[in-house]
């Protein structure tokens, strides 16, 4: 009988429970390891995303401002001192450089400086990726908007 508690106390079966019992908290390990490699990535594309849309948001509202801005505005010099405030307003509420940002406008007709003149304006906004706040820009978001320019000193 003692012979049996023997094999069973350092038997084979007794080895494979001891390196059972040795393993334990390994799966949390391996886990966590598993979860910061899969996280890390994913979170970075998230921001990546975010910035994305930042700025497509920015440039989608200084191309629709711009254009209002021109279209109502008594003259040229004017409109272009209020596209430039709205353009250091808009880079504080959405992050961005001023600098940067690039704004144009041209005509779709011969004299677009009239009454009733179609006039286009294009916003480009940069993006930089996250965690690189200098690093190349490697995307640019683009907007336009088309405006019909109102007479010129005419209130609304």
């Amino acid at each position: 009988m003692s012979f049996g508690r023997k094999v069973l106390r350092w038997g084979p079966v007794r080895c494979a429970a001891r390196r059972i019992s040795d393993s334990r908290g390994s799966a949390l390990v391996e886990f966590v390891a598993l979860a910061l490699v899969l996280l890390i990535p994913s979170v970075y594309l998230v921001v990546s995303i975010g910035q994305v849309q930042r700025a497509a948001f920015a440039a989608d509202l200084l191309a629709r401002d711009s254009a209002r801005i021109l279209a109502v505005a008594p003259d040229l010099e004017s409109a272009q001192l209020l596209i430039e405030e709205n353009r250091r307003l808009a880079g504080q509420d959405y992050r961005l450089r001023e600098e940067s940002v690039r704004l144009s406008y041209d005509c779709l007709e011969n004299d677009c400086f009239r009454e009733g003149g179609y006039l286009r304006v294009r916003a480009s906004v940069p993006v930089t990726l996250p965690l690189l706040p200098h690093g190349p820009q490697l995307l640019t978001v683009n907007a336009e908007s088309i405006a019909v320019l109102e007479s010129r000193g005419k209130k609304q």
